[in-house]
């Protein structure tokens, strides 16, 4: 058996393809040896992805020629890509790196039905796959598509806004997947792995400008040995982007609208034996910008005339001269707070809008092989998420409608797996779950603009309308058992289970309000009662797979998904708000809590490597309702959201995944293609009074998929090139789940091209990135602008990607 030295040599020894996920290639015989004795030999290596920045063996004409293995942990444990019955996609190390994918927004054009949609001043994001998410207003909500960073669960899909730093591999799980990921995996999993230390000194710099936003970044690792048995990992990076939004209204604090982002990462793995190991992680990212609302625009109802504004100030409209309304011009309108109204209200940064966040996690997992076939692993956790905003949501250029919100979110989590290896026909993992959350709520609003007409409050001399904070408390507990057997060669049969058991507090307290408002909202020092919410959960899963050789698996799955419900923090704190909430625990209509979330399907599979390992076909069909849906809809006149569970999505379709090694030496084509129909197959009454039953949810085309090509050449003996280029498409869709007739948006298509020199023993290269080469702006998501006159028509609120970025990139290897 090889020693730990050279075990992680073998690992050290894999290559990273630029093209979706991890390869082994060319590995030596001992390396191969061992992968095979791992199906019998638990293994303690920390499953994080391995690392890779380290020196990756020149390509022979032998491992050009056949594809290599991508190993994954779709079943929190490491198995090949072609074994597990779940649909993954996989993204590595090398093509986010060679494509400056540095944030889950750019790395979803790799992933079809993957929509993701930043902003939102609770959440911050809304993360969408297969037509299937939950709102990024609300921070009670739980994302639909559980996001997981080295192990850890994020509850919140706030952490899609920072960037990610030296990550091995990104995994995409589609479809329910709570027996083995708990509670908010009822749509899917993202997965991020980041590198670990190898047993070799390394280190490496990079840096690269933008040249469309004037951005600039710095980034380096160092890796290494201290001792026999110890090894670490330092990494680090630095960015800013001047101009990533054009802020065209007059007379703003920030006519050109920027970012940066400060992002660190320790990691220790300590080894003293085969049969043990600590892999500790701790991780710090900062992220700025001058924005609380990303390339989010106005699209008048009936342009070129925007509709009125109910905000009372001398201006009742949104003024045709500054407004053009072209919602796609990259052109944005966000204005600085009235002078009247930004004097008094906290963190507002004297009248101009920003984002605050900062994200910190330590990670802690310990893998113990407690006998050649039983190994324990355990995972603890602590995580904080702070972010601080203020930002105007009226859309008007009065600088009216303003909050200033603070979300903090501490959580503490231990989970504790054992997984069985024997050599007969049947294995078993057990484990469970155990997490402690603190989060919190806080702003200060200016949603009715007292103060320009009345004066500041008389009492507090305050120029807001008021602020309250809500605190929940949450426990959730959760235990799964999942079996395997073989009854014949081929043939494997799961099964597993997860119980749940969550119970929530929730309070609010009103801390302020303006004298003027006295009577509608409920005055400073007031509180409700404590809102309890209970919920317990079975997720059942069923599977069976067959391996008719080592190249093709056919598998079938019956899958099952839980989100938790809990309480809304969205609410306005009005009188009657107040008192409705009060009653919420003696049987009346609670209007704050809304209940879980559940999802039911299944799906058939084929895994299949053919033409002598050259072409890799996955194929998958499937069809999962989610019931009991989680809603949260604005009442622009009301200025206020609303939650509630209502209806139930069907979606159904089918992927496909190639990869192919083409008989032209250094040409490799990838494509996937996705056929979704998904509709809403009760009775959706959304608060506009449209019935949403027969129509595809939001962010559901019926076709989606990407396209890439990657050539690799020599120049001369030393030096090498790389061209690769990669294109994401998809058919018509809707963005918004509140108007179920108008504004449905036309397919597109996005554009990413790289082009590369460098040694050939990898020590440096220059690259030219463009993404999103043809700066096509496309709406993720839109809703009602707040502050519309009733009855009129209603303008809609849109989030946008981001546009063309071109970047000039340089790396060095020690």
């Amino acid at each position: 058996m090889m020693n730990y030295r050279e075990q992680s040599a073998c690992r050290n020894g894999r290559s990273y393809r630029l093209a979706r996920a991890t390869w082994l290639a060319g590995l030596p015989a001992m390396c191969l040896a061992t992968a095979a004795a791992a199906q019998t030999q638990p293994s303690v290596v920390p499953q994080e992805t391995p690392p890779a920045s380290a020196s990756a063996t020149p390509p022979t004409a032998e491992s050009n020629a056949t594809l290599g293995e991508i190993i994954v942990t779709a079943r929190r444990q490491t198995e090949r890509l072609q074994d597990v019955p779940v649909a993954v996609t996989a993204v590595g190390g090398a093509e986010l790196d060679a494509y400056g994918l540095d944030k889950v927004q750019k790395i979803a054009t790799r992933i079809p039905t993957l929509n993701i949609a930043p902003g939102g001043s609770g959440a911050g994001a809304a993360v969408r796959l297969r037509g299937v998410g939950s709102s990024a207003i609300s921070a009670a909500f739980d994302s639909a598509v559980a996001i997981y960073l080295d192990d850890l669960s994020f509850s919140t899909a706030r952490v899609v806004q920072a960037a990610y730093l030296d990550i091995g591999q990104v995994e995409v799980l589609k479809g329910p997947q709570s027996l083995f990921f708990g509670k908010s995996a009822s749509a899917g999993v993202i997965s991020f792995g980041s590198r670990n230390p190898g047993t070799k000194f390394e280190a490496g710099i990079s840096g690269s400008y933008e040249f469309e936003e004037k951005g600039k970044a710095v980034e380096g690792y160092i890796s290494g040995p201290v001792t026999d048995t110890l090894g670490v990992r330092v990494a680090a990076r630095y960015s800013k982007a001047d101009e990533i939004m054009h802020n065209v209204l007059p007379g703003v604090r920030n006519p050109f609208i920027g970012e940066e982002s400060t992002d660190a990462k320790l990691t220790l793995l300590w080894k003293p034996s085969n049969t043990f190991s600590l892999n500790l992680k701790g991780s710090y990212s900062r992220y700025k910008a001058d924005t609380a609302a990303q390339f989010s625009e106005n699209r008048c109802a009936t342009p070129p005339n925007p509709q009125p504004s109910v905000y009372p100030q001398v201006s009742f409209t949104i003024n045709p001269s500054l407004y053009d309304c072209a919602y796609k011009d990259q052109r944005y309108y966000f204005a600085d707070q009235l002078p009247a109204e930004a004097g008094q209200q906290p963190r507002n940064n004297g009248g101009a809008p920003y984002t605050d966040l900062t994200i910190k996690f330590t990670r802690l997992k310990g893998e113990w092989a407690i006998t050649p076939d039983i190994a324990l692993t355990s995972v603890t956790g602590y995580s904080q998420i702070h972010s601080e905003e203020f930002g105007l949501f009226s859309a008007t250029t009065e600088g009216g409608g303003a909050g200033t919100p603070i979300n903090d979110v501490k959580t503490f989590s231990q989970e504790i797996r054992v997984a069985s290896k024997f050599a007969g026909p049947f294995n078993l993992q057990v484990g469970g779950y155990y997490e402690d959350r603190r989060q919190f709520f806080q702003t200060g609003q200016t949603a009715f603009g007292i103060t320009p007409l009345v004066g500041p409050d008389p009492f507090t001399g305050n120029t807001y309308d008021y602020e309250y904070n809500q605190l929940t408390k949450a426990k959730a507990s959760s235990a799964f058992v999942s079996a395997s057997f073989k009854p014949v060669d081929g043939l494997t049969l799961n099964a597993g289970v997860r119980y749940t058991k969550e119970r929530k507090r929730s309070q609010f307290k009103v801390l302020y309000s303006h004298a003027a408002l006295a009577g509608f909202i409920a005055p400073g020092g007031s509180s409700t009662v404590v809102i309890p919410f209970r919920d317990e959960n079975w997720s059942p899963e069923a599977s069976v797979t067959y391996k008719f050789d080592n190249n093709v698996t056919a598998y079938a799955a019956y899958k099952t998904g839980f989100k938790s419900g809990g309480v809304d923090t969205s609410a306005l704190p009005t009188v009657g708000t107040i008192a409705s909430i009060n009653a919420c625990n003696t049987g009346a209509a609670c209007p704050v809590r809304f209940q879980s979330e559940k999802s039911k399907g299944g799906e058939i599979g084929l895994k299949s490597e053919l033409l002598g390992r050259t072409l890799r076909l996955n194929l998958v069909a499937y069809r999962y309702v989610f019931s009991n849906l989680q809603v949260q809809q604005f009442v622009a006149a009301e200025t206020l959201f609303r939650t509630f569970n209502v209806g139930e999505i069907t979606t159904k379709g089918i992927e496909a995944d190639v990869e192919y090694i083409t008989p032209i030496d250094g040409l490799r084509l990838g494509s996937s293609l996705a056929y979704l129909h998904g509709r809403f197959t009760k009775d959706f009454v959304s608060v506009l009074g449209a019935n949403f039953r027969g129509r595809a949810p939001e962010n559901s085309p019926k076709w989606a998929g990407n396209i890439s090509a990657d050539y690799k050449g020599n120049i001369g003996r030393d030096l090498k090139f790389e061209l690769g280029t990669a294109l994401s498409f998809q058919s018509d869709y809707y963005a918004s789940s509140q108007d179920a007739n108008r504004f449905k948006y036309k397919g597109y298509t996005l554009v990413d091209l790289r082009f590369g020199v460098g040694s050939n023993n990898d020590r440096w290269n220059i690259s030219l990135n463009a993404t999103n080469l043809f700066d096509n702006i496309v709406v993720f998501q839109d809703g009602p602008r707040p502050f519309a006159l009733p009855g009129a028509p209603q303008d809609q609120m849109t989030v946008q990607n981001r546009g063309r970025q071109v970047f000039l990139r340089t790396a060095l290897k020690f």
